[in-house]
């Protein structure tokens, strides 16, 4: 779908050139071709950035804490590149709303291009149609890697204007031309940190093409100067991150070649000026296309955006948007194999269906180890699914260490406070949460639970929740939080909890852990056997001495039949699993083809 689009979209900007081309020979009608052009790539930028990219899963990936607070924001002012900073946490909220984030992006685009051709004019030379979008699209390719702070396309916004706010004093003397540099570098370095760097930069390259060497020099050195001068008098940083902040990393993004690229396109517009070029070549439109194409390539991963669709669609509890991701492959990465397991139960399937995917021993269930650190939240949704309402908090609170006070963040700590009848904390929170942008109305909602517990009983999500949670004291394992199953299952309301109790029994092979809870399923209101579970028995019933559960639900005819079909083919090859496997793949669904080709080969 990404080519299919970036394609229909160079091929109207290629048509638009076309028509830009022709448009060069009208003499007064000469930018109609321009504005067609321009008109016909913001159309296409705005489509990739929809249908492509995709703002919410920004949103998704980034999430910064951001609060219509300006004791808390205003903070941001008292160190280089905080404007810039507040400015993308700002930009990244927008990305909740889809169509209002595309919109916004493509804004920007515009405006970068837009300042790209000012540069080009004030450099000395004609614009040259479409060669100015290249910035543009470089930054396009940019916005494709979910995290790329949306501060560090602002801050080559800023670095622009600087640029030519310098290039329109070219009449001035020089001294006047210096004093004014450091001016405006020192603002753009107070705005942007160390990307004012890149307008230093700039500055030398244009100086050092007109021939004014000392001009090209004494840029360099004043852009080496101030943050050095402003981390000793003004600002309390450490000098390292006075010159790194910005430039190569950003909120702890390191940045690649597409950012020394985008870079490097700006003082490439400054040295087109030494070239004669006319308007009118169709080499142009063929950069650009290749330019669209590359960025709709070089930037587009597959399986990041994957796993940001899952979770956009975990956080939002949308099931079915979910399975229809996660379920178009039979073999995910554990990340996905957790929710695509969460969704599978709140479907009613996962004892039904959850072998249709390949599975991790002891890592399909919970999140485990270095997962934790980088998912907490997503770690904490399992244990409010259970029930277990104090660790859920207690991961939220790792995600605020992590990502500081996002909005699902404040969200999942309200929803804990509200459940254990913490009122104070949950006002304290509440007041966080009306302050967010887009989440004052869910905070209006959860102030009415404060004083009306009916209403939060009734609550589609916290009423389930509250009814789960445990009224016995028992201790949970951080390193094996499976364990907690055995207590949680106890509750013959807790369906969830005998449902993993029983998926774990079966990723681990304890049949006899399986066999001790089988009639809870009758006890819980099950009306059939889950099919994993009848083809777990099949196989309990094959070991000698092995006593039958005692209960009044009853495999079917129909996993008997197949149980049958499968030990033939197995006998056909005298029990050798490796001769028998291709014979077999039409089990691959079942729990059968899982006993043998994981459980009995020792795999992970």
């Amino acid at each position: 779908m990404a080519a299919l689009i970036g394609i229909i979209g160079c091929m109207s900007v290629a048509r638009s050139v076309a028509v830009a081309c022709q448009a060069g020979d009208r003499g007064p009608h000469r930018w109609y071709g321009e504005v067609v052009c321009a008109i016909a790539l913001a159309g296409s930028i705005l489509a990739f950035e929809w249908a492509c990219v995709g703002p919410g899963l920004i949103y998704q990936a980034q999430e910064p804490s951001f609060l219509l607070d300006w004791h808390v924001e205003g903070q941001s002012l008292s160190y280089p590149g905080g404007i810039n900073e507040l400015a993308g946490r700002f930009l990244a909220h927008l990305m909740y709303v889809p169509w209002l984030g595309a919109i916004a992006l493509t804004c920007l685009l515009l405006a970068v291009a837009v300042l790209a051709r000012m540069i080009a004019v004030l450099s000395g030379h004609r614009p040259f149609l479409v060669l100015y979008w290249i910035p543009s699209i470089v930054l396009l390719a940019l916005h494709c890697d979910y995290g790329y702070p949306l501060g560090m396309s602002l801050g080559v916004v800023w670095v622009m204007v600087g640029l030519v706010i310098y290039l329109q004093l070219g009449h001035l003397r020089p001294a006047v031309k210096v004093v004014a540099f450091c001016l405006i570098q020192c603002l753009i370095y107070y705005i942007a940190a160390g990307q004012a760097f890149v307008l230093a930069g700039c500055v030398s390259v244009y100086e050092l093409s007109k021939g004014r060497v000392w001009l090209g020099l004494i840029p360099a050195g004043l852009a080496a100067g101030i943050p050095y001068l402003l981390a000793s008098t003004v600002f309390i940083i450490h000098l390292p991150d006075a010159y790194l902040d910005g430039l190569v990393r950003f909120e702890g993004y390191q940045v690649g070649w597409l950012s020394w690229l985008l870079y490097g396109s700006l003082a490439g517009l400054i040295l087109l000026s030494k070239l004669r070029l006319d308007p009118r070549m169709p080499i142009q439109a063929a950069i650009v296309v290749a330019g669209a194409i590359a960025a709709a390539f070089l930037g587009h991963d597959a399986e990041a955006k994957r796993i940001l669709l899952v979770d956009y669609h975990a956080a939002r509890r949308d099931w079915d948007g979910l399975l229809q991701v996660a379920g178009t492959k039979t073999v995910n990465p554990v990340y996905i194999q957790y929710q695509l397991n969460r969704a599978l139960f709140h479907q009613g399937r996962l004892l039904d269906q959850m072998f249709a995917f390949a599975q991790y021993r002891g890592r399909s269930l919970f999140l485990k180890g270095q997962l934790c650190a980088l998912q907490p939240l997503a770690h904490s949704d399992i244990f409010m699914d259970l029930g277990l309402v104090n660790e859920a908090e207690h991961w939220a609170y790792e995600a605020a260490e992590i990502k500081g006070y996002t909005p699902r963040v404040i969200s999942r700590l309200v929803e804990v406070n509200l459940l254990k009848g913490q009122s104070a904390m949950a006002t304290k929170y509440l007041a966080m949460l009306s302050r967010t942008l887009w989440h004052s109305a869910a905070a209006s909602r959860y102030a009415r639970y404060i004083d009306d517990p009916d209403a939060l009983r009734a609550d589609p999500y916290l009423g389930p929740v509250a009814r789960l949670m445990p009224s016995w004291d028992f201790l949970l394992a951080p390193d094996n939080p499976e364990f907690c199953l055995v207590e949680l299952v106890k509750d013959p309301n807790n369906r969830m909890a005998l449902e993993y109790y029983m998926a774990q029994c079966l990723l681990e092979g304890d049949l006899n852990g399986l066999a001790r809870y089988l009639a809870r399923f009758e006890q819980t209101g099950y009306t059939r056997i889950p099919r994993h579970i009848e083809e777990a028995m099949l196989i309990w019933l094959q070991i000698p001495g092995a006593r039958v559960p005692l209960t009044r639900l009853e495999v079917s005819d129909r996993t008997i039949g197949r149980f049958n079909e499968f030990t033939q083919i197995m006998a056909r090859h005298g029990g050798n699993r490796q001769a028998a496997r291709r014979e077999l793949m039409v089990y691959k669904d079942t729990y059968w083809f899982y006993w043998q080709y994981v459980l009995s080969e020792g795999k992970p």
